[in-house]
Order: C-alpha cells, then structure tokens, then sequence
C-alpha cells in the first residue's frame, strides 16, 4: 500500500470513501486498469464492500501485490494477467466502478480504451482516475524536479531507478525502439539474468512512459462528457510523497497532477 506517512495515501483514501458514501451499497465490484503492485488496490480493499479486479500487464507486479495481502484481503481480489485491450475484447463484466492510478500515461491510445470500457459500468457507476500527469508548464517542471528529489530521498533505491529510468528514456528517443529492443537483449544476455530477474528487470525498462510529457486532461473530460457521465469533481495540483513538498509546489499554484471522479448518468 502506499504507505500512511505518504501524502497522497490520505488524498486516495478519502477519495474511496467519496465513491462508497455515493454508491451507497453494501458491495461494489471494481475494475483497477494496471493496478501495479497495489497501491490503489490496497487503499479500496480498506475500505468495506469493495471487491477489486487486479488488471495488469505484468505478472511480475500482480505477483507483488498478492505479497503485500493478506488471506482475507486475497479472497476480495481477482488478479488478472492481461493487457487491457485484450481484457475488453473477451470480457463481458459488469463493475461498478472503473479505476487507474498513475496507469494510464503508461498506455498507448488509453483514450480509446477508456471509451470502449464506460459500456461496462453499471448505471449510477463511477469512473475513478487518480495520480495522472498534467501537460505542464515550465514552471511546473520546476516543481517536478522538486517532487522527484521528494521521491529520491524517501529511499535509495528510488536514486537508482530515477537515474537508470532516465537513461532508458533517452535512449528509446535518441535511437528508437528497435535500438531500445536490442540494447535490453543484450543487456540481458550480458548479465545472464535468470527468468525472475528478468521479469523484474522488464518493469524497469518498461517503465519508459509513452506520454511523459503528460496526459490531455481536457479530451478525458470531453470523452466522459460525450459518454454522459458527470465529472462529480475534477481536481488539479501538486503531487509529492511528503506534505511539505506538496504544500510548497501548491503555494506556488503548481498543477503537476490530476484525479476526477465521474458518474454515469441513468
């Protein structure tokens, strides 16, 4: 989960108790696109009456997430292995809400994909989307280098894989995607990297964002109006690990970030 002393821990979690207070029933089937290793998913399974498809691309990261559940929490979740086109095409479920966090600027065309999953929320459901980056301004990528000094310093490991994510960025642009492919081949047979490994080590590489420079919050807006669902709030603003981080970039009237809660008309 992400952890109580990270900020937006308590942002997501009042916005799972907005949708629960909204829905007002005693179960809610929820559909989480690229839940990752939970930190979504974790913050609905505190809550009571959420059930969670856990949909992710990579089994790596599911397997990750059933880790951090417990027995309980495990019997409220359906992991499933799947990109989310392939999911779509041969799934005929209903949910009652539609959930990503930090997912969908990892998602080639998600506009499309976005519209063609509405059809399956259930009348009154929800569309939840949390932690999504903004096309910024400059000086709000000033404010980003603040926010990933933010992430460097809560753990080493995140030094690392800042340094080795931009340096996999640069070369996917610089050379292209077949000279990305080829240089992690043999990277991988340098190393000999066994199967585990290399699954882990794909998360990195993967972790290349095909909308870094952030997501068109306002065609998101006008696909949900188009679909008619009602934006129930629409949130923009800083996004850091620790309050006063986040505090500062907001002084400053920094918009880094969205989330938005949309409901489906009857």
């Amino acid at each position: 989960m992400v952890s109580k002393k990270h900020y937006s821990y308590h942002i997501l979690r009042n916005d799972v108790k907005l949708i629960s207070k909204l829905a007002n029933k005693k179960t809610l089937k929820v559909l989480e696109i690229g839940c990752g290793t939970g930190n979504l998913t974790r913050v609905f399974l505190s809550e009571p009456g959420f059930n969670v498809i856990a949909l992710d691309v990579s089994r790596f990261m599911l397997d990750r997430l059933s880790e951090k559940l417990t027995s309980e929490e495990k019997k409220r979740v359906s992991f499933v292995c799947s990109d989310w086109e392939s999911w779509l095409n041969n799934s005929s479920e209903k949910v009652d809400v539609i959930a990503c966090c930090g997912a969908l600027h990892h998602i080639p065309e998600y506009w499309q994909l976005l519209e063609q999953s509405f059809p399956m929320v259930l009348e009154k459901g929800f569309v939840y989307i949390a932690c999504e980056p903004l096309h910024i301004s400059l000086r709000s990528r000033g404010a980003n280098l603040i926010f990933n000094v933010d992430k460097m310093l809560s753990a080493p490991k995140n030094f690392i894989l800042f340094i080795y994510s931009g340096v996999v960025i640069c070369i996917k642009k610089i050379f292209g995607v077949k000279m990305f492919s080829l240089i992690r081949t043999i990277y991988r047979r340098l190393m000999s990297i066994s199967a585990k490994q290399r699954d882990e080590d794909n998360e990195i590489f993967d972790l290349v964002e095909f909308y870094s420079e952030g997501l068109d919050h306002s065609k998101i807006i006008e696909i949900l109006a188009k679909n008619k669902y009602k934006i129930l709030f629409d949130a923009t603003g800083a996004s850091s690990v620790h309050r006063m981080f986040h505090k500062i970039m907001n002084m400053f009237n920094v918009r880094t970030h969205f989330r938005l809660v949309a409901r489906r008309k009857i």
